[in-house]
């Protein structure tokens, strides 16, 4: 039984503010190759890449993330291949439009979560592609045989969750 995977990668454009410098793409990267027998483990990273041809800096970001929880099953977040060398809080926070429901914060099952991260101190630097700062790797296990599964950032889900990239508390997003 094999489960074709298929990422929709994207951009998040959001609506920020004449003043806010538009600077920073945030992309889903699927990294375990094709094709995925069910049971198996699949890595997607969250990757922040700049879009004006020089490193950006970015403080915090939100990612919310949605997928069919009858094909895959969130696992975890994994932060051992993230790109954050100094202090950094990373994971599915409780949120105000309980996205992240209670009692499953640590890993949502229900087909959508609501990822945070940020720094304290000096913010990070998102490159330049082809490289990438990795924030964290979803990980997900194949649940059914299926031609194609998707996992996908939403622009936002709730009056709070949004998928976006920060400095200082302004939108950084392109």
């Amino acid at each position: 039984n094999f489960l074709g995977l298929f990422l929709t990668s994207v951009s998040v454009a959001l609506g920020a503010s004449a003043t806010t410098a538009q600077a920073v793409d945030i992309a889903l990267n699927v990294i375990t190759p094709a094709p995925i027998i069910v049971g198996n483990q699949v890595r997607i990273d969250l990757v922040l890449t700049s879009s004006t041809g020089f490193p950006q800096p970015f403080d915090a970001l939100g990612a919310v993330l949605v997928w069919d929880p009858s094909q895959l099953r969130l696992i975890d977040n994994d932060q051992s291949n993230q790109s954050a060398t100094g202090v950094y809080f990373a994971g599915f926070f409780p949120d105000a439009d309980l996205i992240n429901e209670l009692p499953e914060p640590l890993t949502p099952a229900d087909g959508h979560a609501y990822f945070q991260a940020f720094t304290i101190g000096s913010p990070y630097l998102a490159p330049v592609p082809p490289g990438g700062f990795i924030a964290t790797s979803f990980i997900f296990e194949a649940l059914t045989p299926t031609a194609a599964s998707t996992v996908q950032l939403l622009p936002n889900l709730g009056a709070f969750g949004e998928t976006r990239v920060l400095l200082a508390g302004s939108d950084v997003t392109d």
